[in-house]
């Protein structure tokens, strides 16, 4: 019976995942009716949607040398800190030591659209909120310290060679006015560290987004989190500084264009460091080359982009 279940599934997750999901919602395997992979996507791990009982789940399996670049043990902190405050995805399990995780899957939700100014506006809104809650995460990180340890980890592991032409002397460039990429660490607040639009999520049913996906939480510069946004959905200066306006409920000044701006160069360049990793790492290598070039591109531009509000 069991075999014959397995046989019937899309894909597989293998014996241990199946005794993890099945304990988690206290069920046997037969009481499973579907499991496949999560439409949605993911460029950091692998994810299943599972089908039990009426109801449907996202179960994440941690990607290959994600334990180099992010802390379980953190994520896992992250989500009992922040589940009264009802903003993140609802748990139902989570392995702090391997970094399994089961929530709620929401059918019918979608990630926050960038032809939709209202939902940009809500979500800069959630962003906000977030950080202005009364919540101490533990660990202190910035978005310069990341790029560094980032482009360590590339190079330790033959990731240099995927470096896209040019990311050597934007490097260079970079430390030459690193003074620039630093926060006055009393302008802390928690942050995401990884604020996607595809880990803004609008549940069906609900109005107001959430965020998901905890991998990268910590105290730090606010800005990184609408850089991760910009930087992500390729976005030009002039809706960057939109999407600022709708996060400071007003027009931005000369100087937090700038900031803006330099956030958006440092994190460009930190996930171009983390994309030449991966490529190193994976079979499948040539989404992360092109996002890699995609990130050296977008350091370059926004740096050149900052400079004109200096």
């Amino acid at each position: 019976m069991f075999e014959d279940l397995r046989a019937g599934w899309r894909c597989s997750v293998g014996d241990y995942d199946l005794g993890v999901v099945c304990g988690a919602l206290g069920i046997a395997p037969e009481g499973i009716s579907d499991i496949y992979e999560n439409p949605g996507r993911g460029i950091n791990n692998s994810t299943y949607v599972v089908e039990a009982g009426g109801r449907s789940y996202l179960y994440r399996i941690p990607g290959e040398g994600t334990e180099l670049f992010c802390s379980r043990q953190r994520e896992y902190e992250a989500y009992m800190q922040l589940r009264e405050f009802r903003i993140t995805d609802e748990i139902v399990y989570f392995e702090p030591e391997h970094g399994r995780k089961m929530s709620v899957y929401y059918p019918n939700s979608h990630v926050c659209g960038l032809d939709d100014e209202e939902e940009l506006r809500l979500a800069m809104e959630l962003i906000r909120r977030f950080h202005g809650l009364p919540v101490q995460f533990s660990f202190v990180d910035t978005p310069y310290d990341r790029l560094l340890r980032y482009t360590g980890e590339a190079r330790a592991h033959g990731g240099e060679k995927y470096f896209p032409t040019g990311f050597e002397e934007q490097l260079r460039r970079m430390e030459e006015r690193k003074e620039d990429f630093f926060c006055e660490r009393s302008g802390f607040t928690p942050v995401h560290g990884d604020c996607l639009r595809h880990n803004i999520l609008f549940p069906g049913g609900r109005p107001e987004p959430i965020l998901i996906d905890w991998e990268f939480p910590c105290m730090s510069d606010p800005y990184c989190d609408i850089a991760a946004f910009c930087h992500d959905a390729e976005l030009p200066e002039e809706f960057c500084l939109r999407l600022l306006g709708y996060y400071l409920g007003r027009p931005a000044e000369r100087a937090e264009k700038r900031r803006l701006l330099l956030s958006c160069a440092v994190v460009a360049a930190l996930w171009c460091s983390w994309s030449a990793f991966k490529a190193a790492v994976e079979e499948e290598k040539d989404f992360y080359i092109d996002y890699a070039r995609m990130g050296c591109d977008y350091s370059v531009n926004s740096l050149a982009c900052a400079g004109k509000y200096e």
